[in-house]
């Protein structure tokens, strides 16, 4: 179905708009900042629209509050483990290189995840 296989790849260029403009807002900060992180959560709030949209077409109506809450879960425990890294990170550093920093990571993670869904040829 071709609805389903595009939905992959909106979830794909919306995590890459991110990381990208993250990393833009690292060589950038003080130019275009608001319009930067605007744009930033922009994505951020279609990502969650886009994955929950899949999570809820895929998955069995008797355990998809399960699925969405534990994919809450782990997102904010991600958060709350990684961020006070980045918090440190900007102190011994600059908020530029950590919002580079946070960019670069976000590609770094994601490219994989993707690569591997494409290989395996999973569709959403």
């Amino acid at each position: 179905d071709a609805q389903e296989s595009r939905g992959l790849g909106d979830v794909y260029k919306r995590q890459l708009m991110s990381c990208l403009s993250s990393i833009l807002l690292g060589h950038m900060i003080y130019m275009f900042s608001f319009t930067i992180i605007f744009f930033h959560q922009i994505v951020r709030g279609f990502y969650k629209i886009i994955f929950s949209d899949i999570i809820n077409r895929r998955v069995d109506s008797n355990i998809r509050a399960s699925v969405l809450s534990v994919q809450n879960l782990v997102g904010r425990i991600l958060t709350a483990l990684v961020m006070p890294v980045f918090g440190w990170y900007a102190d011994l550093y600059s908020i530029e290189q950590t919002f580079a920093l946070i960019g670069i990571t976000g590609l770094c993670c994601s490219l994989p995840v993707f690569w591997l869904l494409s290989r395996h040829e999973i569709t959403a």
